[in-house]
């Protein structure tokens, strides 16, 4: 099931094609998305009388406005694990231990659900891609702007990594996760042609703001993906090749990931890091603890969250304030048990194999297949998939993967992604 993925101008003016209508209403689809990807980067300083709720409101709103406008009957649906998560997000209310704020994160994790579901409905991969680049530029430029006019809120003030670049993001290893993310897109669209001045300076901007950051593992996921990215465009271009050529890049990736875990203190202490990897293993053992015990399906939505017992029991067992597992995984695990964590696991294997099985016929599934890359590697440091940016990037990349034929279809003024 799909709706055709002409441009919203044409489809208001049945029988009729003007490439300047097609233009509009591309640009407009691109602005919405770009709108959207900013507000799921959640930036910390808005001006006055604005909140972070009332941003997405009014993108909800606006939301609704362009289907109504344009006569959106349709909207195609999440794939299975995708609705099973949303199902039991939502009946962990019941045994939440914090109802009100498990219920106001998951407003957020449902309005972005539906924002997605309209963007991948209605617009070509081509225009979702142009649009999520346009809202990595809007970030980085207001990040890059606070620098200078809120060095207060864009630039670290602490006992670790004080003068480090956190731009609006909540914290700098966020900043980091969204400069490695845009400078994969930008990568991504040099590879495939455009105008190549303005993509290698926001190429180099990005890769400058993730520096900038100072965080290692976003710099080292970076790196790591990048390679592969161009490793993987390569060999779909060589179609003799494509699976042999795979099967030996992964073979080797994963005896490198089986050298690092198996010579983890070496690979740490190479990479300027402490074997505790800043503490995080010990938050790690602390909620593997209380996950044991209830283990089917954990302890309620946003379980970290103040006020909750949960969250408030592994802030005293830890003596320091934390908000989060500092693995996507763990977190789920804490959230929704391992019924969630098992989805979640589900979902994401599900998108990287479709992905990458389509990579060599359109290469929009190639990017697709990076953002999840990354996505799942930078999750096994930090709560990654379900924040706002990481869960509309799945679900509105679950839909892309899910009908092969809408990615491929083209717009009556120009080609698709590819």
């Amino acid at each position: 099931m799909f709706t055709p993925n002409t441009s919203p101008a044409v489809r208001s003016r049945p029988g009729t094609v003007d490439v300047r209508d097609v233009q509009r209403g591309e640009r407009g689809d691109r602005y919405f998305v770009a709108v959207a990807v900013f507000a799921a980067c959640s930036p910390t300083y808005l001006p006055p009388h604005v909140s972070a709720l009332g941003l997405v409101a009014v993108l909800f709103g606006w939301m609704v406005v362009r289907a109504v406008r344009w006569n959106q009957s349709f909207w195609d649906v999440p794939n299975l694990p995708t609705l099973l998560l949303l199902l039991l997000a939502g009946l962990s209310l019941f045994w939440s231990g914090n109802v009100g704020a498990s219920t106001y994160s998951l407003l957020g994790l449902y309005a972005y659900t539906i924002i997605a579901i309209h963007c991948a409905t209605l617009l070509p991969a081509r225009v979702f891609i142009d649009g999520f680049a346009a809202g990595m530029k809007l970030f980085l430029a207001a990040s890059i702007a606070a620098f200078f006019l809120l060095p207060s809120v864009a630039i670290v003030h602490g006992d670790y990594e004080t003068g480090a670049f956190q731009g609006l993001a909540y914290h700098r290893n966020y900043m980091a996760y969204i400069a490695a993310l845009s400078a994969l897109t930008f990568q991504w669209k040099l590879m495939n042609g455009g105008r190549l001045p303005r993509l290698i300076a926001w190429w180099a901007v990005s890769v400058a703001c993730l520096v900038a950051t100072a965080s290692v593992t976003s710099i080292t996921l970076f790196v790591l993906w990048s390679v592969l990215l161009s490793v993987v465009s390569w060999l779909s271009s060589r179609r003799s090749i494509w699976t042999a050529g795979l099967l030996l890049v992964f073979s080797l990736s994963a005896a490198g990931a089986y050298l690092v875990w198996s010579n983890l203190d070496a690979a740490t202490q190479a990479l300027g890091r402490d074997p505790t990897l800043t503490g995080r293993t010990e938050i790690w053992r602390v909620v593997w603890q209380l996950v044991e015990s209830n283990f089917w399906f954990g302890y309620g939505w946003n379980a970290w969250a103040l006020g909750n017992p949960v969250g408030d029991s592994l802030r005293s067992a830890l003596g320091f304030n934390v908000t989060h597992a500092h693995n996507g995984y763990l977190n789920v695990a804490l959230e929704l048990g391992i019924v969630g964590l098992a989805l979640l696991v589900w979902l994401l294997v599900l998108l990287l194999v479709k992905s990458l099985s389509r990579a060599a016929h359109k290469n929009a599934f190639l990017w697709m297949f990076v953002v999840i890359g990354m996505i799942v590697s930078a999750s096994m440091a930090e709560n990654r998939a379900f924040l706002n940016l990481g869960w509309f990037l799945i679900v509105a990349i679950g839909l892309y993967v899910g009908r092969h034929r809408s990615v491929e279809r083209t717009t009556s003024a120009s080609e698709g992604t590819g």
